[in-house]
């Protein structure tokens, strides 16, 4: 039976819907896993479902699936890699979890680490289908290189040393991306004593302030915007990609924000620098005739690819979230994500006394459109709906497609009376709305619920009243609204 395994799942429908309100197609799932670094390969039949990391480095999947990987091993790593795969195939070992260096098209070496096991075995117990995951760490074995030599030079200062794992470790253990900036200005204070700093994210070639430490006002400093053209030491350290110390800013203009003072003592920018990438900067100021010295700024450099490794790690995590609560049609917010924020707001309404209304639409007849026009047509009304409700809501309004042809809205500081208003714009919106090759008028029913003042509603209390609402206008006729 074991040797009968095929990959025909691979390949199945692509737009076959996964999640749990069937928001997400396999295709996103499958390139989500390619991207992640996971792949299968089966070694009866030697067909390969591969991730990108390979491509990345030049070779096909034809290659990949006639096991080219054992032939470019590093000469030094070859003998015990084989040696793993065999146990594990074996059946001697359940879990290949290995890190070694690959050769790629260009010649040169990257590091790997790369953990799978077999999840299918033929009655001798040999490996058959072999699920994996494979991981560049290439920068974190290069600064791991960058960091042993610093330790090399500076055994006499064992503390500081201490003190710069410690904070490596710690910023690349937190995934979330505000706690990650919070985290890294943390341990940063720890590498180097600095007074205050910045972190600055490089985007559209411009540094962005992301996370301040040490200012008197530091919400006026998130968010500043630094141009690279300037004549500033960040736009110098960006442009070289070199860190820098600066004890004279007489050389350098000054502009009007809080983060340049010439009565700062001393300065270090260090550039991000992620797979040759450079995300942003660490700047950190130090004052009253405090100066920053060679080691200072070796630390720093090192630190700062660790950084580099937590905030791309905690990007990452963010793509991800955003990939799981957004539905892949309308682009709008799913029904978890809704839940979660809507209840947040509710509990904030509460504590404020504000009011708060929620809405519930459905498409009426939307079934009719799909059976006699098409799924296709169907997708573009429900896109064009989509646009059309978040056009007229506030960006502090909650939106999202609750499933099917239903969408809900979550709307704080609102009384009924302002809900009903942008109810019957929805309406009105829909109602004129037309489409090439449809003959079926579009229009939706909305029902409206508000929280009850001095009771302690949770979201599903309004939830359920503002479903009870809409059926009370499908009811009365459709293409209406209707409140409890």
């Amino acid at each position: 039976m074991f040797g009968e395994i095929k990959f025909s799942y691979i390949s199945k429908d692509l737009n076959m819907p996964l999640g749990p309100s069937g928001e997400i197609p396999i295709r996103v799932f499958r390139k989500s896993l390619r991207k992640l670094g996971v792949f299968l390969h089966n070694y009866l039949t030697g067909e390969s479902f591969p991730n990108e990391l390979w491509s990345s480095w030049g070779y096909s999947d034809e290659e990949l699936a006639k096991n080219h990987w054992i032939q470019i091993l590093h000469p030094d790593d070859a003998v015990r890699i084989k040696e793993a795969m065999r146990l594990v195939h074996e059946g001697k070992e359940y879990l290949y979890d290995e890190i070694y260096r690959v050769r790629t098209k260009s010649g040169d070496y990257r590091w790997i680490s790369s953990t799978g096991n077999f999840i299918s075995r033929n009655e001798k117990g040999e490996g058959e289908l072999y699920l994996g995951a494979d991981r560049d760490i290439t920068e974190l074995k290069l600064t791991e290189e960058r960091l042993s030599e610093a330790l090399h030079l500076a055994q006499s200062r064992s503390c500081m040393i201490e003190s710069l794992m410690e904070a490596c470790a710690a910023v690349t253990s937190v995934l979330e991306y505000k706690d990650s900036i919070e985290m890294i200005l943390k341990k940063s204070q720890q590498v180097i004593p600095y007074d205050c700093a910045t972190v600055q994210l490089l985007q559209d070639n411009r540094l962005i302030v992301v996370g301040a430490r040490g200012w008197e006002n530091e919400e006026s400093i998130i968010g500043l915007e630094l141009p690279l053209s300037a004549n500033f030491p960040n736009s110098k350290v960006i442009q070289e990609q070199q860190g820098m110390i600066l004890h004279d800013f007489s050389s350098f203009d000054e502009p009007d924000i809080p983060i340049f003072n010439k009565n700062h003592s001393s300065w270090i920018g260090v550039p991000l620098v992620f797979n040759e990438k450079v995300l942003g900067l660490l700047s950190c100021n130090r004052m009253n005739s405090k100066h920053f010295d060679a080691d200072h700024l070796e630390m720093t450099r090192v630190f700062g690819g660790f950084i580099a490794i937590a905030l791309n790690n905690a990007q990452l995590h963010e793509e991800m979230k955003q990939l799981a609560n957004t539905d892949s049609l309308t682009g709008l917010h799913t029904r978890r994500w809704f839940y979660e924020s809507g209840q947040r707001l509710l509990n904030q309404s509460h504590r404020h006394h504000w009011p708060l209304a929620v809405i519930m639409m459905d498409l009426d007849d939307f079934k009719s459109i799909n059976d006699v026009y098409g799924h296709q047509m169907g997708d573009d009304v429900l896109v064009e709906v989509s646009r059309i409700i978040k056009a007229v809501t506030r960006k502090s309004d909650l939106l999202c497609r609750y499933g099917g042809e239903e969408f809900s809205i979550i709307l704080p500081e609102t009384d009924l009376d302002v809900a009903k208003i942008l109810a019957e714009r929805i309406l009105v919106s829909i109602e004129s709305l037309k489409f090439e090759g449809l003959d079926q008028e579009v229009t939706i029913s909305i029902g409206i619920s508000v929280k009850i003042q001095g009771k302690k509603n949770v979201i599903d209390d309004l939830m359920s009243a503002a479903d009870e609402a809409l059926y009370l206008a499908k009811r009365r006729g459709k293409n209406r609204w209707a409140s409890l």
